[in-house]
Formats: structure tokens, sequence, C-alpha cells
């Protein structure tokens, strides 16, 4: 297996997006790939974009309900949205 780097993924994924949704597993998931992606070094080619996909601190939140970021060298972009439950009760899925 290729060893991992952040430009080879970038590459891989460009004009992508990644989503993580759920809880906060995935958070801990989406929080280590941007890590894994950018060394942990502050990059002036990630911008937040958050507000693209309605992620924005609601007055009195602690948090926003998530966090995308676009990597502009490749057009690239992930995202986290939190989400507790992914099937209302009493739903099945028919997988």
């Amino acid at each position: 297996m290729e060893e991992f780097t952040g430009v080879n993924f970038l590459k891989r994924m460009e004009n992508g997006t990644l989503a993580f949704i759920g809880d906060s597993l995935s958070r801990q998931q989406f929080q280590s790939l941007v890590c894994m992606i950018t060394g942990g070094e502050d990059r002036p080619d990630v911008l937040d974009v958050g507000r693209e996909y309605g992620l924005v601190k609601v007055h009195g939140a602690k948090l926003p309900d998530g966090w995308a970021y676009r990597f502009s060298s490749t057009q690239t972009t992930t995202n986290f949205t939190y989400e507790d439950t992914i099937l209302s009760q009493g739903t099945r899925s028919t997988r």
C-alpha cells in the first residue's frame, strides 16, 4: 500500500467532496483527515467554506453544526456535519 501523503490524496480527490456525517466519531475522523492533509500546519490554501453548507454557529450554541474546508489548490472539499440520529425512530432501513 502506498504511503499516505496529503498532496497525493488531494490530487486523487481533485474537484471532489468527502463528507463525514455523524457524531463525535465522524468528527474525529474528519479532524484526523484534515490534520493528515495539512500536516497540522495552517495553510493559506485551506478555505473555511462552512457557510456554503449552512454550517454556522447558531446564537447560544457551543459549536456549529459542522465544518467544511476547501483546498483551493485542487478544489477538494471535506466537511463534517453533526447528526446524532441518521434514521428517525420507527423507520427501518431497507438494506
